[in-house]
């Protein structure tokens, strides 16, 4: 007769826990993540799943305070910086995402991919000249591609080197003709040089025509034909890709059901009615 064994390992604990959530039985797989908080390799990710959880739920201080609890265990290693700042980006603390990009794992090494995602978190974020730093990191690790240009080309653009972000921007177009982001980045600037403009609006026309991943991507590619038609001579052309782009957007948003969304936000707008009228029953009297 044979009985069932408990998970008594570690990776076999971490392994039922992540089976737990895929399946959607949150509160079980939060307990046996809780379970690894004393394994030195897993209790960090253990957290970092706990804050993901919590999220999913709605329940944003406890993914905070997990996410928090995550980035005091932390370790030196590239890779868990960039999962911890993968969850902490999102939830608003920026000053640890920030810290795990600078940590002195990340600087000293060489995980091009782990700087690669907290250079784009960096650039997300706004801290546009050290995600350039990081990005030349990774770059220089070996990272590449589309992945690594466009958002270097994003922080080379609010920093105002738009000669910089002109170059990067076509070396990422050239190595995905149709991304849009790149395309829409190429239309803010324009080029000061008429008949480079007017090459890159004739190429722009064949890509939007062929059309982008989706519906979506396809209209983001017409609405930056619209801004070099418009910089140019031809409205009519210009006025065409606008409308084009907004059918298209129409055609990606037809699932969209409004209504839902309002009674969302009725139901937001009720539980903060309930928190100020809580607060304000706890609070002594004058107090906001």
């Amino acid at each position: 007769m044979t009985t069932a064994t408990p998970i008594s390992d570690a990776q076999g604990r971490w392994q039922h826990a992540e089976a737990l959530a895929a399946a959607d039985r949150l509160d079980e797989a939060a307990e046996a993540y809780r379970s690894l908080g004393d394994d030195a390799a897993l209790a960090v990710p253990a957290q970092l799943r706990l804050s993901q959880l919590a999220t999913r739920r709605g329940q944003l201080r406890d993914a905070v305070a997990a996410a928090l609890a995550a980035f005091e265990r932390r370790r030196p290693e590239p890779a868990l910086m960039a999962s911890l700042a993968r969850v902490l980006r999102p939830l608003g603390e920026l000053r640890a995402m920030f810290a795990c990009a600078h940590d002195l794992s990340v600087l000293r090494g060489r995980n091009p991919g782990a700087m690669l995602e907290l250079g784009t978190l960096l650039s997300v974020a706004g801290f546009h000249a050290d995600a350039v730093e990081m990005l030349g990191r990774a770059g220089s690790a070996g990272a590449g591609g589309p992945k690594l240009l466009l958002p270097l080309a994003r922080s080379l653009q609010a920093l105002g080197r738009d000669e910089e972000a002109r170059d990067i921007y076509g070396a990422c177009i050239k190595a995905a003709p149709s991304l849009a982001a790149a395309w829409l980045g190429v239309a803010e600037l324009g080029d000061p040089d008429a008949a480079t403009e007017a090459a890159m609006t004739q190429l722009l026309r064949q890509v939007a025509a062929s059309g982008g991943a989706d519906d979506s991507a396809t209209a983001r590619l017409h609405y930056a034909l619209f801004r070099l038609l418009d910089r140019g001579t031809d409205t009519d052309a210009a006025w065409a890709a606008l409308e084009r782009g907004m059918a298209l957007e129409r055609a990606a948003l037809a699932d969209h059901d409004p209504t839902a969304e309002t009674a969302l936000l009725d139901h937001l707008a009720g539980l903060r009615a309930g928190e100020r009228d809580t607060a304000a029953g706890g609070s002594p009297a004058g107090a906001p």
